[in-house]
């Protein structure tokens, strides 16, 4: 189809599919299993970062990683520092 670009032909198809689903199936939540907590590992300075489920056993292995990482921070604060 000449002149036939997404924004054109494939973006209003798939506009009219998404209005129809989200009207058939309504967004929501699923429940959390039982023995999983949420944590949230990311973000920083702009956003809340990324949902995690995790169980106890990951819970102890993710604070065990962050006792091994070097001091200093992250990437933004070692380039805060330099600037001091």
């Amino acid at each position: 189809m000449s002149g036939g670009y997404a924004a054109k032909v494939a973006l209003p198809v798939w506009a009219n599919v998404m209005k129809q689903m989200t009207a058939a199936y309504p967004m929501h939540d699923f429940p959390i299993p039982a023995g999983l907590e949420e944590t949230s590992v990311g973000g920083g300075l702009f956003g809340r970062g990324e949902r995690y489920y995790l169980t106890a056993d990951q819970h102890v292995q993710e604070a065990n990683d962050n006792e091994s990482r070097p001091a200093g921070g992250g990437i933004l604060q070692r380039f805060f520092n330099l600037f001091r």
